[in-house]
């Protein structure tokens, strides 16, 4: 969960999508550097629980009034395989996310 300046909190737990924060800070169009984005990302949709990887890299897509999220994931460091997610935020409603499972071994 995610607390704004204004007490307003984001995410699974908050009282807002996480997609509301997103409109509201400008990020469809001028998204926050990637690693960051990120951060908030698992802070408040996943509740801080899994491992972001960097291969292949993550990608911030902001284009047509959308945001669009590509990431691979672990739950913890004693996964085998990873997780491709998705996540996509429009001009309204909420954050969907679309997942892939067993994508590839994790070495």
């Amino acid at each position: 969960m995610l607390l704004d300046a204004d007490g307003t909190t984001y995410g699974i737990h908050g009282d807002k999508d996480f997609a509301e924060l997103v409109r509201k800070r400008g990020w469809l169009s001028k998204p926050p550097e990637t690693s960051a984005l990120l951060r908030l990302i698992v802070a408040a949709m996943f509740d801080g629980r899994m491992l972001v990887l960097d291969a292949p890299t993550p990608q911030v897509i902001s284009e047509e009034g959308m945001l669009k999220v590509v990431f691979t994931e672990v739950r913890d460091r004693s996964d085998t395989s990873s997780t491709a997610l998705t996540i996509d935020i429009g001009p309204r409603g909420i954050a969907t996310v679309d997942v892939r499972t067993n994508v590839g071994a994790i070495r």
